[in-house]
């Protein structure tokens, strides 16, 4: 009697289920085999034989490589984070959200201050969920064309000789139906028409997208055209603006930098943290105040904190 094709595929030693995983994850998450390939570490030949249930080389070490690489996809696990990063509040808050974005499928605005950790907390999120495109505006990168450049780098796509229409319509037929979340970080830098084509490609393909930014990202919204504001703003499905800083994340940190620092420096340097800055304040306070400490090699005390403190720009 000859085999079906599921009977050799599991005759050569195949593992019916995890292909199956790995399946799911390519199709949910809208991958070629060059791009699931390059997230995996092996070749893109290699992954076309796997896919096509064909018999590869050592079949058993590249099973295993794949479950590590789907283990490694489960969520925010303490060996994915970058090193030296703290869980405080505002890291935990901006990563529930990224994910209710992704999982919703909605657009999401996140509004912090300057120094809250919005960067560090995206950095740590896409390095959990690899698939998720990060692009990142700046006063050089705030045009709709410079904006659409950066989706095409992160598809790996030639942009030269298109028009703005073609790279959108590119872009629309390349995510159709993608599950994947796009996060546009400092988004206060967006011009008004940069937000209507990232609007335009949730509208035509269902992209999950999150802008990240400074409070200001509303009046950038608004741009010159307050008509269409509403527009753009009915399509926000969450929002969140709200980062108090508490005294237990202002120690985490100063534990991550300094260990045991007495209850008078937690303490200025929880109020320092609740001015321009935030935590990169502290940081900033904390990093200065070893250097002093290395110089004199003397421990760190309030004066050494309040002697840092004056040296920073205000």
């Amino acid at each position: 009697m000859q085999k079906s094709a599921a009977q050799e595929f599991t005759g050569f030693g195949y593992d019916q289920a995890l292909y199956d995983q790995l399946t799911e994850f390519k199709e949910t998450n809208n991958l070629s085999d060059n791009r699931l390939a390059a997230l995996i570490g092996c070749s893109p030949g290699v992954i076309t034989k796997y896919m096509d249930r064909e018999n590869i080389g050592d079949l058993p070490l590249f099973q295993r490589q794949i479950q590590s690489f789907l283990d490694g996809r489960q969520g925010l696990s303490e060996s994915s984070l970058l090193r030296g990063v703290c869980r405080t509040g505002p890291f935990e808050t901006i990563g529930e959200t990224l994910r209710m974005t992704q999982l919703m499928r909605v657009i999401s605005i996140i509004l912090a201050d300057s120094g809250t950790g919005k960067t560090i907390s995206v950095e740590s999120y896409v390095r959990v969920f690899p698939t998720t495109l990060l692009i990142t505006a700046d006063i050089t990168r705030r045009t709709a064309r410079a904006v659409l450049k950066m989706l095409f780098d992160c598809i790996g796509e030639p942009f030269y000789h298109r028009t703005t229409d073609q790279l959108l319509d590119r872009l629309i037929q390349y995510f159709q139906n993608s599950k994947r979340l796009l996060i546009v970080d400092d988004s206060h830098f967006l011009s008004w028409a940069c937000f209507e084509a990232v609007r335009r490609l949730y509208d035509a393909c269902g992209l999950a997208i999150a802008f990240l930014g400074q409070h200001r990202t509303l009046d950038q919204m608004r741009g010159h055209r307050g008509m269409l504001y509403d527009q753009l703003m009915s399509r926000i499905c969450l929002r969140r603006d709200q980062f108090p800083i508490v005294r237990g994340d202002v120690k985490m940190i100063a534990d991550s930098i300094v260990p045991g620092l007495d209850k008078d420096c937690i303490d200025f340097l929880f109020e320092r943290a609740q001015g321009q800055g935030r935590f990169r304040t502290v940081r900033n306070v904390l990093n200065l105040s070893l250097k002093f400490s290395e110089m004199s090699k003397s421990r760190i005390t309030l004066e050494t904190l309040r002697q840092a403190d004056s040296l920073l720009v205000r």
